[in-house]
């Protein structure tokens, strides 16, 4: 038995950064480095961080997991194994390097920019965050009586899931339109009929990397289902049946498959998480389910392959980069792994 460095959570924890946390300091540090967040504390930067405390403050709870030495390295390794191989936060985030002031500890992203180097995955890089921030512009407007980011979630009800799920085919919609060639030139029909194959695995693509985010354990049985909104996993009940009184047998086998659902996306995160994907491997994936769907439909041509060759291309060219040949060709792989898993995850519908 162990307790968090961070919160002081007890446990049986493994090491996230090169420091034994708890998954929830682990994903905390994880999403903050990710996304670039900056805080600040409202209390003279001396918070006390414990179990039931440590979302009061991110500011303190950040300069903690630093304190402590989460800048150094990522995985599950203690900090004498990781000593022979560690990996970088360019190698973790793609798209952000990070500078270490090794007087202060301090971490300070530097995006990089992948634009000239690396059009193509740029050009749908930029497609898939139009796509995450008019979402949480959604959740925003949908939750108004909710204060993001002062609140990180809200379990999510059925009725409310269904009203952003329509949302969100229009903002899939307009995402392949404007960054995913060349959707914008097929007829009304065809992308009527790609959408109806396409939207429900882009969906399922972008839950898995949020979860993979904020819940990345697969002993926290929350699922991210858009920004802000989370189903329990263990508690599935009341989203799926949403208590309708009667039609207990209609109710059970919605629950049977709802949890069966849900747990296999829980475990398709957690693949996510353990190889490290980032947003710029979400793109891609994005691409290449989207490439992939054309052709299940007898759609695909050639503008589609050549896009496809320049994803695979520079994707590639772009992990040997920044991690080197071995880490490289690894990432690579990994990547394509999930591919297959994200397009299985469908035969059971």
């Amino acid at each position: 038995m162990s307790s968090c460095v961070v919160c002081g959570k007890p446990g049986q924890h493994n090491y996230h950064f090169g420091a034994r946390t708890c998954g929830a300091c682990g994903a905390f540090f994880r999403r903050t480095i990710a996304e670039q967040r900056v805080y600040q504390c409202r209390k003279g930067k001396n918070c006390d961080i414990k179990k039931d405390s440590r979302s009061s403050c991110r500011a303190c709870r950040l300069q903690k997991c630093v304190d402590v030495g989460m800048f150094k390295t990522q995985g599950s390794k203690s900090p004498a194994q990781e000593s022979s191989n560690l990996v970088s936060y360019t190698n973790l985030l793609s798209t952000t390097s990070i500078n270490e002031d090794s007087k202060s500890g301090l971490i300070t992203p530097t995006i990089v920019d992948i634009s000239i180097n690396y059009p193509t995955l740029h050009q749908l890089l930029t497609g898939v965050r139009t796509f995450l921030s008019s979402q949480k512009s959604l959740v925003t407007l949908e939750n108004k009586a909710v204060k993001f980011p002062d609140k990180e979630y809200v379990f999510v009800k059925k009725h409310e899931y269904d009203v952003m799920e329509r949302h969100c085919i229009i903002l899939i919609f307009s995402m392949l339109n404007d960054f995913f060639e060349p959707f914008k030139m097929y007829s009304q029909e065809d992308k009527i009929q790609i959408m109806k194959n396409y939207a429900v695995k882009f969906n399922t693509l972008m839950k898995s990397y949020l979860t993979s985010m904020y819940f990345p354990s697969m002993e926290d049985k929350k699922w991210m289902t858009h920004y802000g909104q989370v189903i329990d996993t263990e508690d599935s009940y009341h989203f799926i049946c949403n208590h309708v009184k009667g039609e207990f047998a209609r109710k059970t086998r919605s629950k049977t498959l709802g949890q069966s659902l849900l747990n296999h996306s829980k475990r398709l995160a957690y693949q996510f998480f353990l190889k490290n994907i980032t947003e710029i491997d979400v793109a891609a994936l994005a691409y290449i389910v989207f490439s992939l769907e054309t052709e299940k439909l007898s759609l695909g041509n050639e503008h589609i392959e050549k896009m496809k060759n320049l994803v695979f291309e520079e994707l590639s060219g772009y992990y040997i980069s920044t991690m080197g040949n071995q880490q490289g060709i690894l990432k690579y792989s990994n990547v394509l792994y999930l591919v297959d898993r994200i397009m299985a995850s469908f035969v059971m519908l």
